[in-house]
């Protein structure tokens, strides 16, 4: 794409329009995996190509590590040298990640934590400090918790697939732990942890989700918690400019939460196996958003083309949503 140098006569809404080019060129060619001439981050803001920082010998803690995108990250960082400290309330589970991880080479240590408890969450970061001095990167990966509503008791994990019409007055318990969850569970050892790694220089990453960004039916609960943390932490990236914070927005995952989620008492969720990512794959995705410092990461080229779309044309996105999402993740009589 050519850019022709504005002077100094050129009209103000010329100048726009160019920078604007401009900008949509350096999306265009990321797009397209080429590399920008100017890859230093401070002055290139679209490159995603600038230099990896490596964990190798990096202390790196890691929450809801016993399964899903937590343990995936987990083995995926032991196979890259670096200092495991995992956190996660099943114990047994995450003992067996903890041997996986040492099996690779690396110095592990398993912590049993409840994220929505700050002293669980004290805990976690002491135990880190205590083992090996220093905290050099934070993964906040929430993971299971038993949800109680008043017609039952449901694994629901963080997720929820209820639509408003199936929501009753005086029976939203729920919601108030999906909140303790996605949002308390991300805040507190975050902020137990900030401290350490703002001497270290270090990194905090998240993994959110595209619900945050995109529309869909169902969602609208879990949504809005994602949205609050990826607020908190776009505020956080903007407070503490010596930390990199990494926002990770996945669409569909193959994890235990997609098994149970909350949904209306006499339905179960049907979800499209091709729809879905492994865990695998997105912590070696995530792996490289981190490495490269990228601030605010919508995966896959769908979620990217509906966070646009959902930007510029929200009407026509509500309609594709609710189509889309019937398909792609429904509820069917149990």
């Amino acid at each position: 794409m050519v850019r022709v140098p504005l002077s100094p006569s050129t009209p103000r809404c010329t100048s726009r329009l160019t920078t604007l080019t401009g900008a949509v060129g350096s999306v265009v060619d990321l797009g397209r995996g080429r590399k920008r001439k100017d890859n230093n981050p401070k002055t290139n803001y679209f490159s995603r190509y600038g230099p990896t920082k490596s964990f190798q010998g990096k202390t790196v803690v890691i929450t809801g590590a016993s399964s899903g995108i937590g343990k995936a990250l987990a083995l995926r960082y032991a196979q890259l040298g670096s200092k495991m400290v995992l956190a996660a309330r099943r114990r047994d589970l995450l003992d067996d990640v903890v041997k996986a991880c040492i099996s690779q080479g690396t110095d592990a240590i398993a912590v049993t934590v409840d994220v929505t408890k700050e002293d669980d969450c004290k805990k976690l970061i002491e135990e880190a400090l205590a083992k090996f001095g220093s905290i050099d990167l934070l993964v906040i990966v929430s993971s299971d918790r038993n949800v109680l509503t008043p017609s039952q008791i449901l694994n629901a994990g963080r997720g929820t697939l209820m639509p408003l019409r199936h929501v009753k007055p005086f029976e939203l318990d729920f919601m108030k732990s999906l909140t303790e969850i996605n949002y308390y569970g991300c805040i507190y050892p975050t902020v137990q942890a900030l401290p350490h790694i703002r001497s270290s220089k270090g990194n905090i990453a998240v993994i959110s989700s595209l619900s945050a960004k995109v529309p869909s039916e169902g969602r609208a609960f879990y949504a809005a918690t994602k949205a609050a943390i990826n607020s908190f932490y776009s505020c956080l990236r903007v407070e503490e400019p010596d930390i990199t914070v990494t926002l990770i927005n996945p669409g569909f995952v193959s994890t235990e939460i997609n098994d149970h989620s909350f949904k209306p008492k006499g339905f179960k969720r049907h979800m499209e196996e091709s729809s879905k990512m492994t865990a695998a794959r997105c912590a070696e995705l995530c792996e490289g958003y981190i490495s490269r410092g990228v601030i605010d990461e919508v995966m896959t080229p769908l979620g990217k083309f509906g966070y646009f779309m959902a930007y510029f044309f929200p009407g026509l996105v509500d309609i594709i949503s609710r189509q889309k999402s019937k398909q792609i993740s429904a509820l069917i009589p149990e």
